[in-house]
């Protein structure tokens, strides 16, 4: 499996800087609906400790398959599949 953000980014440039437009388009969507503050907890469902990093956001729980290691800010990260997730 490939990461256009990081793997194929020289190889599909004008890709990469499509998807990053609309990202942060749909980024900064969800900041005015949601009334998002830097402090408010965030539940991300297959995130990336980079992400919320670059953004300054710490109070994220990360719920992830892949294990990434990092020395993050970034409050808690827990391994397994969002079926796993007990509400």
């Amino acid at each position: 499996m490939y990461n256009f953000q990081t793997d194929y980014v020289h190889k599909f440039p004008l890709f990469y800087k499509v998807s990053n437009y609309f990202r942060n388009k749909r980024f900064n969507l969800f900041l005015k609906l949601l009334s998002v503050q830097r402090d408010t907890p965030i539940l991300d469902v297959g995130g990336t400790f980079a992400f919320w990093e670059n953004l300054g956001f710490e109070n994220v729980t990360l719920l992830n398959v892949d294990k990434n290691v990092s020395d993050s800010k970034i409050k808690s990260i827990q391994y397994g599949g969002g079926g796993e997730i007990s509400f």
